[in-house]
């Protein structure tokens, strides 16, 4: 069953979902690297978004998040 959650991304890599999920950004400015895969990307393994739409991620693996601007923290909302 899916929920709904808020996470803070900071500059390191989180993992925010392990599996399909759908993120928004609720700062709008903000860009933030997204990265699918099994374990936390290394090197530029990432795209870049600003998430001001609600974006699904539907590769039935794991979603690693963070922001692109190493001195911020914003939160995002995950459904998965």
């Amino acid at each position: 069953m899916a929920s709904t959650t808020r996470k803070n991304i900071t500059a390191s890599w989180q993992k925010i979902s392990d599996g399909d999920c759908t993120v928004q950004s609720l700062v709008h400015d903000t860009q933030f690297y997204i990265s699918v895969g099994a374990t936390t990307p290394k090197g530029e393994e990432y795209i870049i978004l600003k998430l001001t739409e609600a974006t699904t991620f539907a590769y039935s693996s794991p979603v690693w998040c963070r922001v692109a601007d190493a001195s911020a923290s914003q939160p995002i909302v995950v459904i998965a």
